[in-house]
């Protein structure tokens, strides 16, 4: 678990508010390149005040459409909705340039669930129940926000430095509200009820049937792809043997799931898969009742101790590397402030970056932010005297 620094509360003027701080790229020393997609690249970087390490997601505004302008807009507020939740990632910094705009997460340094499984060549059942059940926890607390996720899959689970599961990537996911979604069902304007949309968005072998068919669908879209990512864990593949995409979409409309029956799971985790997939929305189990199931009363499972992180996470095969070596010449392309900001809503500082400071502050902040491990044996004596300063 890595230590956060401590919050000063204070009006003085020598070290500033948190909510006063306004992270720039320049805060950031960039230590290499851990993804890119579409626009978008995921760097691991480090808060030169806090020394926290971050996962800086950079998305060039170059060629930036409205739609993807509106996902990178959804991403931002979605993740500042999650705070305060254990399985939910959640944001530590938002701010944008003239280039690019950033989005500052927590970083995972054991990597996602996807590399996850392909090292260990699928996932044994009781690994699964317990990552399974973390990802319904997380989906549980975003649907009670009102926000359908739409791109539930191994890769956008990331795996934390003690070993829990986090709900990560929400550029595809909806905030619904109390305007309702306009439907062309039919070639008729239609209102759709409320927490219902018609957006088709997602990854294929993930997708639900009326997600696929452009039909009107909720939050049992997600539970869907829970399901298809279960299955996943266990078997090590997708269910829908296929690169043709027409193909998938027959299998999905067509065929149940299929398993080993040599090497496949038991029969109890199947009987969950099934129920979980049904083609008809309301056929599929509900939260409360997938929550019941006999899948999660199995040997020595504990829904109350996962719900309040007492339950031990399995041992996972990646390797930690709390001291990575800055990859040399490695930088991101800034472009200049803003003089009138069009999206003023956009930039936002978590309390977790505290000691926000000046950079003429920064040197005396930092011995309040390095690691417990790092500080001298006088550090609290220094903190009480310079608190009573204040």
């Amino acid at each position: 678990m890595y230590s956060q620094p401590p919050i000063v509360d204070t009006d003085s003027s020598d070290i500033l508010s948190l909510n006063s701080r306004r992270m720039e790229l320049s805060d950031l020393t960039i230590v290499r390149k851990i993804g890119q997609g579409g626009s978008a690249k995921v760097f691991q970087v480090q808060d030169k005040i806090t020394h926290n390490t971050l996962a800086l997601k950079v998305i060039s505004k170059k060629n930036l459409n409205s739609d993807l302008l509106k996902w990178t807009l959804i991403e931002q507020k979605t993740l500042l909705a999650n705070t305060g939740s254990p399985h939910l990632l959640s944001l530590d910094a938002s701010f944008h340039d003239s280039k690019n705009f950033y989005l500052a997460t927590p970083f995972a340094p054991l990597g996602d669930l996807h590399s996850e499984i392909e090292r260990c060549c699928g996932l044994t059942v009781e690994r699964a129940r317990f990552y399974m059940a973390e990802l319904i926890l997380g989906l549980e607390s975003l649907h009670g926000q009102g926000i359908i996720h739409r791109d539930i899959k191994p890769a956008n689970l990331l795996i934390d430095p003690t070993g829990h599961l986090l709900l990560a990537d929400f550029g595809l996911s909806r905030n619904f509200d109390a305007d309702p979604e306009p439907s062309s069902l039919n070639g008729t304007d239609v209102p759709l009820g409320l927490y219902t949309t018609q957006t088709c968005c997602g990854t294929l072998n993930f997708m639900s049937p009326e997600l696929i068919a452009g039909r009107p669908y909720s939050f049992s879209a997600d539970l869907w792809a829970a399901a298809i990512t279960l299955y996943f864990m266990i078997c090590g593949k997708a269910p829908w043997d296929s690169k043709v995409p027409r193909e998938v979409i027959r299998l999905i409309y067509h065929t149940s799931l299929s398993f080993d029956e040599k090497h496949g799971p038991d029969p109890i985790t199947r009987n969950f898969l099934l129920r979980m997939t049904e083609v008809h929305p309301m056929d599929r189990m509900t939260m409360q009742e997938l929550k019941t199931h006999p899948f999660f009363r199995w040997g020595d499972f504990n829904w109350e101790a996962v719900t309040t992180g007492t339950q031990e996470a399995p041992v996972t095969l990646a390797k930690l590397d709390r001291n990575p070596v800055p990859t040399p010449g490695l930088r991101i392309p800034d472009g200049q402030r803003l003089k009138s900001d069009p999206f003023p809503e956009f930039t936002f500082t978590s309390p977790r970056m505290a000691c926000a400071a000046t950079y003429a502050q920064a040197e005396e902040v930092e011995r309040y932010c390095m690691p417990l491990d790092k500080r001298c044996p006088t550090w609290w004596k220094t903190v009480k005297r310079t608190l009573k300063k204040l």
